[in-house]
């Protein structure tokens, strides 16, 4: 339009509109906020799906803009307007015909991926702790360059340590991420380790010569999901050149994992938020309890008060029981914003058990003398009738 003039742009790069729910899109909630500041009067877009795939979501935010008084316009599609039900409607169809075509072009794009693990092509974007990008010399039917994987000596060294550490030492994600931490070894990223990067590490085929895809899924509201290791999606032939871990020692890894998950857990395709922590410890919420500001597990620790005797004993006193925001102690708070890292096991214990009881004194007693009666009097009858019937029985065989 001649009369219309640029304000402001908003830009999203490699965000998904479908996957990705509005709240999690930063430049949307800037344009939203924008909005309530009346800081512009028209929101153009390339196509309306620019806005987002999702049906049961965009429509509304679209709805929203127009109700703050804002003129939502497309290049290719005009104005959407909301001056009677049938736009309304229209604007429903628009983005339910989007969420499908995204759900299509998901499942096509899974299949070409999948079939190219399955022969062999590497598709990783970012190389895997241990490994580096290389020209393989081979091209696509594009002309495309396509790359392999190179074992980073360094690098593989430490994935050996973990490996080592898990199925010699028996040490489990958290003491793993802590001593790569205290040893000051950084990972790819250049960051601190975390009991999700060496849990992912232990369990990635790639380290024992496979290609994989599928091992994780992202649902509709944008949080991971674990794919069980039988759906897993592996290279038909192993790759000699890029295996750091013996496939022995690898399958010793997954039995170390797997051991430690209780049978009830170990469906598969279960997220990673469903699988409790062990309930091993003797605190009462262990397996149980989770971290009210950010919904992750919290785990149970102890701590034992020392103290050194003239003598230069060490005596140790009271023990102290907590329980710790996994959140908190594997990414650094990232994630979580609580201030506490840790919380008296003895308070919130209590306060759970006087809520307990609490609920039980509520409870109204209900009178089940009369059904015990009438089970008694089923089961005297049921006997006595048995009885007869070996009586009859026995005084057949006297005769």
């Amino acid at each position: 339009m001649p009369n219309w003039k640029l304000v402001k742009e908003y830009c999203e790069k490699g965000v998904s509109g479908y996957k990705k729910k509005a709240i999690d899109r930063d430049q949307l909630q800037a344009a939203k906020e924008d909005a309530l500041k009346n800081e512009f009067d028209i929101l153009l877009v390339f196509m309306f799906d620019r806005l987002g795939r999702r049906e049961d979501e965009t429509p509304f935010v679209v709805e929203w803009f127009v109700q703050q008084g804002i003129e939502v316009w497309s290049t290719k599609e005009g104005q959407q307007k909301f001056d009677n039900r049938v736009d309304k409607l229209l604007n429903y169809i628009r983005y339910w015909q989007a969420g499908g075509e995204s759900e299509k072009t998901s499942i096509r794009v899974k299949e070409k991926q999948s079939q190219m693990v399955k022969e062999g092509i590497l598709m990783y974007g970012t190389p895997p702790y241990g490994y580096e990008m290389v020209k393989s010399g081979i091209f696509s039917k594009k002309g495309v360059g396509r790359k392999k994987l190179q074992i980073l000596p360094e690098e593989a060294e430490i994935v050996k340590e973990v490996y080592k550490l898990s199925t010699e030492n028996g040490w489990g994600g958290h003491r793993i991420a802590r001593y790569l931490n205290e040893h000051n070894i950084p990972t790819k990223k250049n960051s601190k380790w975390t009991v999700s990067v060496v849990n992912f590490m232990l369990r990635n085929p790639i380290y024992k010569g496979y290609l994989s895809y599928n091992k994780t899924s992202v649902k509709k509201n944008g949080t991971q999901g674990r794919i069980g290791s039988k759906d897993w999606i592996l290279s038909d032939e192993k790759i000699d050149e890029i295996v750091i871990i013996d496939e022995e020692e690898w399958n010793k890894a997954q039995k170390i994992r797997e051991s430690r998950i209780p049978d009830r857990y170990k469906e598969e395709n279960m997220d990673y938020e469903s699988y409790p922590l062990q309930t091993r410890s003797k605190a009462l919420l262990t397996g149980f309890i989770k971290c009210g500001y950010c919904g992750c597990n919290m785990n149970s620790s102890k701590s034992t008060d020392r103290s050194k005797l003239k003598t230069g004993e060490i005596k140790k006193g009271k023990e102290r029981h907590y329980y710790r925001c996994v959140s908190r102690i594997s990414n650094g708070g990232a994630t979580c914003k609580t201030g506490k890292t840790c919380y008296k096991q003895e308070e919130i214990d209590n306060i759970v058990i006087d809520e307990v009881f609490t609920y039980l004194d509520t409870l109204k007693k209900v009178d089940l003398s009369d059904r015990i009666n009438e089970i008694n009097l089923k089961n005297k009858t049921d006997e006595e009738i048995k009885l007869k019937e070996v009586t009859k029985k026995t005084i057949k065989i006297t005769r």
